[in-house]
């Protein structure tokens, strides 16, 4: 019986003990810069005052000055110094959406160990002086744990971006700059997953070594007009976005991108056709052609046509390719059919008779 008492008592005397020894284990960890995972992450607070997240920097994990950078830029060298003080910081964020205010200094990020994601846009820094954005990019290399770098909207240019150095960059975002190439400028990257590179003025795609293990790459809105054949380089690649490209057509080499799943081509107004070599292409699961006719562009030779490749005879492929969209082509299937592109129940009545299980075919306008 008084085993019974003392084990009771034990037990309520344990919860306050545990509950303050955990509490501890959490001062203890934001005093020592513990890195949190992405789930508690998530959970912990966004701080957007600057003030307020100096009253305990040492718990301030997520800091966004986008909205105190928009109000007052004038004293941004006095609160760039203080970015310091955080210690435990992960996400780093600042944007700024009014044209008007410049910054007169690049900000500062020494000492923050932590730093996961760091998010720089419409800064402007490519209006700084080379030496200025050389030594910024030497900061950012300082960072052990930087893995996703947001850099869009600032004006850059190939010759302008010292990337060599950044070994763990994962996530690399460079939208809306002016950037000519993708080639030596990307030395050193040989971690990264994601390239979102949309918007800018590049001309043509070159393969390289640089991207062994790229799985995304975003490449929109860019005045491409070739793909060279050195695209089968990127061995891990499992999403290709040329939105908005005047590419002609894509080369055989294509069909070397044996992990590619997805495949956009929208609004490229000036493709012609699709390489047989896309029956390579085992992996492939969506697969977005839009012509866009309707733009005031028109194609030499059959502007109102595009040709399929002969993949549509192998029904293998269907048996993971499931989601084909197609904006307002008149499809010319195998290159002796065609087939009004309103016409939407008989393009999927002639898929699904065709291949059975195929019937995701659809049009979207």
């Amino acid at each position: 019986m008084k085993t019974a008492k003392y084990s009771r008592l034990h037990i309520a005397l344990s919860f306050p003990i545990l509950y303050f020894f955990l509490a501890f284990q959490m001062e203890l960890a934001h005093a020592q810069g513990q890195l949190l995972d992405s789930a508690a992450l998530a959970k912990e607070k966004t701080y957007t005052s600057l003030e307020e997240a100096l009253e305990e920097p040492e718990k301030v994990y997520k800091l966004d000055l986008s909205i105190y950078a928009e109000k007052d830029l004038s004293d941004l060298s006095l609160w760039s110094d203080e970015l310091s003080k955080f210690k435990n910081i992960q996400e780093l964020m600042i944007s700024i959406e009014s044209d008007k205010n410049v910054l007169s200094k690049i900000p500062l990020f020494k000492g923050l160990n932590n730093l996961q994601k760091l998010k720089l846009e419409n800064i402007r820094l490519g209006n700084f002086q080379e030496s200025e954005i050389k030594s910024f990019f030497d900061e950012l290399s300082s960072l052990p744990r930087l893995e996703e770098l947001n850099l869009s909207k600032n004006n850059l240019s190939s010759k302008q971006l010292f990337l060599r150095n950044l070994k763990n960059l994962k996530i690399l975002n460079l939208n809306d700059n002016v950037i000519q190439s993708l080639t030596t400028e990307f030395l050193g990257l040989e971690n990264l997953k994601e390239l979102y590179c949309g918007n800018n003025i590049l001309i043509k795609i070159q393969g390289s070594n640089v991207f062994k293990n790229l799985e995304i790459l975003d490449l929109s809105q860019n005045p491409i007009m070739q793909v060279e054949k050195s695209i089968g380089k990127y061995p891990k690649l499992r999403s290709l976005i040329l939105d908005e490209t005047p590419i002609l057509s894509l080369p055989n080499e294509i069909g070397e991108l044996k992990e590619l799943e997805t495949l956009s081509l929208s609004s490229c107004a000036f493709l012609i056709s699709l390489p047989d070599s896309i029956t390579n292409l085992r992996k492939l699961k969506n697969l977005t052609i839009h012509l866009d006719y309707d733009n005031g562009i028109s194609r030499s030779g059959n502007a109102k046509y595009f040709s399929l490749p002969l993949f549509l005879d192998y029904k293998s492929i269907y048996n993971t390719f499931k989601n084909l969209k197609l904006y307002n082509p008149d499809l010319k299937i195998n290159n002796y059919s065609s087939i009004d592109s309103m016409n939407i129940e008989f393009l999927n009545s002639f898929m699904t008779r065709k291949y059975g299980n195929f019937s995701s075919i659809s049009f979207l306008s």
